[in-house]
């Protein structure tokens, strides 16, 4: 990782963030310490490089797709593979996904560069364009509100102003033939204590026409299984479920666990 006008790159952690590196660097001091972050202000104005290599394997490269996949990328960011750009973000909200499997090499290192712009900068930018003022209580450069980014990074009472950028979630590639579950939306309605029903709303991305059977389970055991015929492109496939004496929802570490899981077969 360095900055886009720097020579030296540093070591980065992956899921992490600019500052954090730079602070395990030692290029930085702590950010949590009195008025550092005033210091650290010349952060947030900066275009940050992320470079890394792999391979490979002759089995990967004959699947049928190929996806490289970043559950979360803070924010504006291009993603380049082997000198092609494959990805173009700006929401750090959000997974983003893209097959690559046509830029891919065997047999050498393949380069995965992804180039983050100053969230400010852009910010600026598109605020130059807006012919309103936009409030924004934590932001003094009022660029918050334009950017889909945690708010607290641009400073609130309780945190300093740490405007990062980063792969702050997890990278991978994602190999599959045929057809893969895309999205799944459960919609319950409870009659009374005793009994919840579910419709389970599952979105799988064919590359064919294919006959299978979708299996959703509840608990670890199998709730329902059912024969579908999976049509070549986007679709989405409609389960419906009964469950007898549901565990009802609680907050995250609140309640017993409960764990659903769907598998197109």
């Amino acid at each position: 990782m360095k900055a886009e006008d720097d020579t030296a790159w540093i070591g980065a952690t992956v899921p992490g963030n600019v500052h954090f590196d730079l602070l395990h660097a030692k290029k930085i001091p702590d950010p949590f310490y009195g008025i550092n972050e005033k210091l650290l202000e010349w952060i947030e104005f900066k275009n940050w490089l992320y470079i890394s290599e792999f391979e490979v394997n002759d089995n990967i490269l004959k699947s049928e797709n190929i996806d490289l996949v970043f559950e979360g990328l803070d924010t504006y960011a291009t993603v380049f593979l082997n000198g092609y750009q494959v990805l173009k973000t700006d929401n750090m909200f959000r997974a983003w996904e893209t097959n690559v499997k046509p830029f891919l090499k065997v047999g050498t290192k393949n380069t995965l560069l992804i180039k983050f712009e100053s969230p400010v900068m852009k910010g600026l930018e598109i605020l130059s364009k807006l012919p309103y003022a936009v409030p924004s209580m934590n932001d003094k450069k009022k660029t918050c509100p334009l950017t889909r980014k945690a708010p607290y990074h641009y400073g609130w009472d309780w945190g300093p102003r740490l405007v990062t950028s980063g792969i702050w979630r997890p990278v991978y590639l994602h190999v599959w033939n045929t057809a893969k579950i895309d999205n799944v939306q459960i919609i319950s309605k409870l009659e009374g204590k005793d009994k919840a029903h579910l419709t389970c709303n599952i979105e799988i991305d064919a590359t064919q026409d294919i006959a299978g059977e979708i299996d959703v389970q509840y608990k670890g055991s199998l709730g329902v299984r059912k024969k579908v015929m999976v049509k070549k492109g986007i679709g989405i496939y409609t389960i419906d479920l009964v469950i007898d004496k549901p565990m009802l929802w609680y907050p995250t570490g609140y309640g017993n666990s409960r764990f659903m899981s769907f598998m197109f077969l």
